[in-house]
């Protein structure tokens, strides 16, 4: 997609090698989370990662790249927000994907 929009793959590493360094605190954030059964969303949402996915999804679309499995992705984010899950932090999807039996 990033060729899609023009953006060198050059430019394109420097972002997606910084993704990367954030994951290990992500997972030990997470995991805390999901220990002790708190999901706050004071770094991120549900329903902001709902509204994200759906503008890449679109984006995606309009360059006629499959996006089916971020529509799956999105399907169970969907899912979560109406579920009143929305506020919460991304970590709370463990259960959300539990009680559907698709995890």
């Amino acid at each position: 997609m990033a060729s899609a929009e023009g953006i060198e793959p050059e430019r394109f590493a420097s972002f997606a090698t910084g993704i990367g360094g954030l994951l290990p605190e992500m997972i030990t954030r997470f995991a805390e989370q999901i220990r002790t059964g708190r999901y706050p969303g004071d770094r991120s949402t549900i329903a902001s990662a709902a509204s994200g996915i759906t503008h890449i999804i679109n984006t995606a679309t309009s360059h006629g790249i499959d996006a089916g499995m971020l529509t799956a992705a999105k399907s169970i984010l969907d899912h979560a927000v109406t579920e009143g899950y929305g506020p919460q932090g991304l970590a709370r999807l463990t259960t959300v994907l539990d009680k559907t039996g698709r995890l």
